[in-house]
């Protein structure tokens, strides 16, 4: 974003009104204009938008606390993760002693039927 300072100054505008009876009105208009330093970053045909300083400081502030917003969220989301991948590895472990737990009460029972036969 490019930005640069200046002042706002008021600026006469006249116009001149002429009726059907060739009689001359002039009416004078206030505008205000912002006159920019004789090396400016913009250039004849750049759009420009205005804002004013408590509105552009209002801006960066906004823009601060997003920041702040992502890096907490990002460092939540890393603790998550890791939480998830601890309670992957313990649900696979839990598996594997299920499986090993079905396999030697199985061969004990299958001993024993065999022993009685």
């Amino acid at each position: 974003m490019r930005t640069e300072e200046a002042k706002v100054t008021l600026g006469v505008e006249e116009v001149k009104l002429i009726d059907k009876k060739l009689r001359t009105k002039i009416i004078k208009i206030e505008k205000p204009l912002i006159i920019l330093e004789e090396k400016t970053i913009f250039s004849t045909g750049h759009k420009v938008k205005v804002v004013d300083a408590d509105d552009f400081e209002k801006l960066g502030k906004i823009i601060k606390d997003f920041r702040e917003d992502k890096k907490t969220l990002i460092q939540q989301l890393t603790i998550m993760e890791d939480i998830l991948e601890d309670k992957k590895n313990y649900i696979h472990q839990l598996e594997i002693e299920k499986e090993r737990l079905k396999e030697t009460t199985s061969g004990g029972r299958l001993g024993r039927i065999k022993n009685i036969l």
